[in-house]
């Protein structure tokens, strides 16, 4: 199987997927207002982060070491050392 090396595209962009969390998750965000939630394949953190300033108890998982580095320092950058986050 060939995977691809995400700590490599996410070195060369700190935004991968881009700047805004992904549509599905703006949309059940909107009716869901609040819950659990795993982020599976969780990347840079996007969608984990915009959970996790909307109160949401988020804990984000993922296969690269850059892509958790990334959404560490997201998540220090907006504070987020409240019950709501495990990231």
């Amino acid at each position: 199987m060939n995977t691809p090396n995400f700590n490599v595209k996410y070195k060369l962009n700190k935004q991968y997927w881009g700047l805004h969390p992904n549509k599905m998750v703006l949309k059940i965000s909107k009716y869901a207002k609040k819950g659990t939630v795993l982020d599976l394949s969780a990347g840079q953190g996007l969608n984990a982060i915009y959970l996790a300033k909307k109160k949401y108890e988020v804990t984000a998982i993922d296969i690269s070491n850059v892509g958790i580095k990334d959404l560490i320092k997201a998540a220090k950058k907006i504070k987020c050392k409240n019950k709501y986050c495990y990231l």
